[in-house]
């Protein structure tokens, strides 16, 4: 059971093996939204009655919405539609057979482009090209695709030189700090011996090495790669530091793309960058390259757009998992951050195999974000002690005991927890359950801990706020839980043998965490009311500044990589899978709060570039999908087929008929519409039943950027067929010859066509100027109301220039029976006293 294609199955076995409780699976889903907030409608008042005042940090919305983010579409994804309709025991359409065919050829060229690089790879000039090939494939993204490969290529390297061969006479400073770092970035242990021929008598790096860009950068990013006990490559990172910062200030010489190269590596070391985002960065660099391969380049390009249509899809998935729990809607005091929480997980291992464990941990992600919250801003202290009791029991019969507004978070964890060690369970017969409500517990003892601390006035040591924080800042549980969901945990492993014991990287990567965090948001958290820092806790023990806290801190994080990078380079009894996660956890910490800013409490990153208004307006028009004018939509003849096709492709790349979210114009068309529309056009289906759902839940209240429909009629259509669409003879039907299966018109035929649609928009505009559609609802007084004679009684209204259009009646939430109607109105012709309308 794959968790992208269905995360929480309907139906699923009793959950009483796992711990020990009666009730089924099904009982513990979260409720759906519309049901969700009969949680908090007493309690939240009763909350506020309490004697303290509950404190709010005023968190702003997400950067994505749930309506962005159900907006984005690729044209890459066609190549999913035969898995689904396989899944769905259906036949495709023609025009989704088209897609499949389209998604073939991009998954056929993608194999081609890996057949050419892997030749490449293995059979380069030297041993130089070979390093320089693999260093290119990991920074574009694509690394995984070769790693047997590479590894054995970098085990021949290692033995080439090994067996007695010199490296000084092949190697320059950029080459061998370049098989360095690759070396020890997969997990070969190569010693800081190898630059001992770059020093001079008193152990420093010789000075004409200044002057290297190339090689200088080269050590930079090597230096990263280091464990304790090291101090030349402590000097590595000290030197390359200050000569590349000198040459940004002095070298006009450097070139462009190199100058961009050494701002960006001082900016996000290569090592503590998350892969993904360095991919992202250097495909936009790599093709400004002088030596750059078109066909490299290609393969980086369609593989990540691939790779994105999966992540557009979990993160839908995601969304909308969040948004049925209720926990948004409800606790208004909380971060929404689910789209920072994927992208945390994206991050943390970007894979396409691990799908499964990116839904589980943006799941895991944004409960911590929720109840660190409670934690830190809401709750009371006999309220966090009572929620802290409950989760180390893991009792959903005990939920009673908490106030309400933590009944519906404990829940939907509740739930969430189960349901992952139950899918596990089912896939590997293995229990995980007792491990992961362990580090559960274990998490929220620690943010207990640091309430008790901030509700008694104490600062603790920095010593003890460490030890308490690497649980506190939940990098243990992130890391345990994405490692159960990756599949690959072993039950007889020590790691999941006892929560309490906490893997040496995991504590290293945790602490990274927790410095990073200190120095990106302790100013915010300590000025609304929080505990106090590892900042704070540095300099009421020391009396030091808060510079100098702020470096030591940033020592403190070098440290700890030193000792991360230990079970990476030396070898560790931990799984490999493990290491990446910790490792990948620490990396996508620097990118939130690297910059001593709170990338994720208050997101300032832009949205993910969308077409402009002008270049979409231009394709939809090249298209002949709708009429875009500067005042609204046009979508004409929705009561035919020939109107819902092009309603179909509009909608191919929409989730709404205007904006990111449901509004009056998404009524307006939904209202023209006389029947439910046909599954054969996928996309309107899809539009049609969102927003027939959002009316029966919550209703539509967004205003919309304006709409015209206008409905096809017997006066308006042609008295005659037009000879061009003429049926051929029988005998003609049955020569294909010179079939056309692209339908391409000749150019007779395309002027022929081009001069009766311009008569009939001259037509049109003359005897219909200032026509405009209109959306009426009509609600009963109660539901005794006969809906249909009032249909007919407002059908009875006429008027020159008025002509009504479809009808149905749409159950809502606030009425049972609202009866919509849509009407074509040219102002022109009605009577002042119509005009209200």
């Amino acid at each position: 059971m794959a968790l992208h294609q269905q995360v929480f199955p309907s139906s699923t076995p009793t959950l009483s093996n796992f711990a020990n409780i009666s009730i089924s699976s099904r009982r513990l889903k979260a409720p759906r939204v519309a049901n969700s907030r009969r949680f908090s409608s007493n309690s939240f008042t009763s909350s506020l009655q309490q004697a303290f005042t509950r404190r709010s940090a005023n968190y702003g919305p997400s950067i994505c919405n749930n309506d962005f983010i159900q907006s984005l579409t690729s044209k890459f994804e066609n190549r999913h539609l035969l898995q689904q309709q396989e899944a769905r025991h259906e036949h495709s359409t023609s025009h989704e057979q088209q897609l499949i065919k389209k998604g073939e050829k991009y998954t056929r060229r993608v194999e081609e482009l890996k057949e050419y690089a892997k030749h490449l790879l293995v059979h380069g000039k030297d041993q130089l090209a070979a390093l320089q090939m693999i260093d290119t494939l990991k920074r574009l993204g694509v690394g995984y695709l070769f790693q047997d490969d590479i590894n054995g290529l970098l085990c021949h390297i290692l033995d080439y030189f090994s067996g007695g061969c010199k490296m000084e006479k092949e190697m320059d400073l950029y080459s061998t700090a370049l098989l360095f770092r690759l070396c020890r970035q997969d997990g070969y242990m190569v010693k800081q011996d190898v630059f001992n021929r770059f020093l001079d008598k008193n152990g420093n790096f010789q000075a004409n090495l200044c002057t290297d860009t190339e090689g200088n950068l080269s050590l930079y990013d090597a230096s990263f790669l280091v464990l304790e006990d090291e101090p030349v490559l402590d000097e590595a990172r000290a030197f390359s530091t200050k000569n590349l910062k000198d040459h940004l200030i002095l070298g006009e010489h450097l070139h462009h793309n190199l100058k961009d190269k050494v701002v960006h590596a001082l900016e996000a070391p290569y090592h503590w960058n998350a892969p993904i985002l360095e991919a992202v960065w250097f495909i936009n660099t790599y093709k400004r390259e002088e030596n750059i391969d078109p066909k490299l380049l290609e393969l980086a390009k369609l593989e990540h757009n691939l790779r994105q249509v999966t992540y557009q899809s979990e993160l839908k998935s995601s969304s909308m998992w969040w948004m049925n729990t209720g926990l948004p809607q409800n606790l208004c005091f909380s971060r929404d951050r689910l789209a920072e929480c994927y992208l945390w997980a994206l991050c943390t291992n970007y894979s396409p195999q691990y799908s499964n464990a990116r839904l589980v941990s943006t799941r895991i992600n944004q409960l911590i974000t929720t109840i660190d919250d409670i934690y830190d801003l809401y709750g009371s202290l006999d309220e966090l002690e009572r929620f802290t009791d409950v989760i180390a029991r893991w009792d959903i019969n005990a939920i009673e005991q908490l106030p309400g507004y933590m009944q519906l978070p404990f829940f939907v964890l509740f739930n969430c927890v189960n349901e992952l060690a139950c899918t596990n369970f089912q896939e590997q017969g293995r229990n995980f359950l007792p491990y992961l409500k362990g580090l559960w517990a274990e998490f929220c003892k620690s943010q207990l801990q640091e309430a008790r601390w901030f509700y008694g006035g104490y600062t603790p040591t920095l010593d003890e706020y460490l030890e308490n924080g690497v649980c506190s800042v939940s990098g243990i549980l992130i890391i345990g839980s994405a490692y159960v969901s990756s599949m690959k945990a072993d039950p007889s492993n020590d790691i999941v043998k006892s929560s309490s014991d906490i893997p040496e990287i995991a504590k290293w990567s945790s602490t990274i965490l927790r410095l990073w965090d200190d120095l990106g948001t302790s100013t915010d958290e300590i000025s609304r009311g929080d505990v106090h820092k590892s900042i704070q806790c540095y300099m009421s023990a020391t009396g030091a500044s808060k510079e100098v806290a702020q470096q030591h801190m940033k020592n403190l994080i070098d440290e700890a990589w030193k000792k991360a990078n230990k079970d990476l380079i030396v070898g560790s009894h931990f799984p490999r899978d493990y290491v990446d996660i910790a490792l990948g956890l620490a990396r996508i910490t620097y990118f939130f709060y690297g910059g001593e800013e709170d990338k994720f409490g208050t997101p300032k990153f832009p949205r993910p570039s969308r077409r402009s208004s002008q270049q979409r307006k231009q394709a939809e028009q090249e298209k002949g999908l709708v009429i875009i004018t500067e005042m609204a939509v046009t979508l004409s003849n929705l009561n035919l087929d020939s109107g819902i096709k092009k309603l179909d492709e509009y909608l191919l790349s929409r989730s709404y008929i205007t904006g990111y979210q449901a509004s009056k114009d998404d009524l307006l068309v939904y209202s023209a519409l006389s029947q439910v529309p046909s599954a054969e056009y996928v996309n309107v289906s899809r539009w049609y039943n969102h927003i027939t759902a959002l009316l029966r839940i919550s209703g539509v209240s967004g205003e919309g950027k304006g709409v015209n429909v206008e409905l096809a009629s017997v006066a308006e259509a042609p008295s005659s067929p037009a000879p061009a669409e003429t049926k051929a003879p029988a005998a003609e039907d049955d020569d294909d010859d010179d079939l056309d299966l692209f339908g391409e018109e000749t150019e007779e035929e395309k002027k022929a066509a081009e001069e009766r649609a311009a008569v009939a928009k001259a037509s049109a505009k003359k005897k219909e100027s200032g026509k405009s559609s209109v959306l009426l609802d009509v609600k009963p007084w109660d539901d005794e109301t006969d809906m249909k004679k009032l249909e007919e009684a407002v059908r009875n209204v006429k008027a020159e220039g008025l002509l009504w259009g479809a009808s149905k009646l749409v159950p809502t939430t606030l009425h049972p029976n609202l009866l919509m109607s849509t009407f074509r109105a040219v102002i022109s012709l009605l009577s002042t006293k119509f005009r209200f309308l």
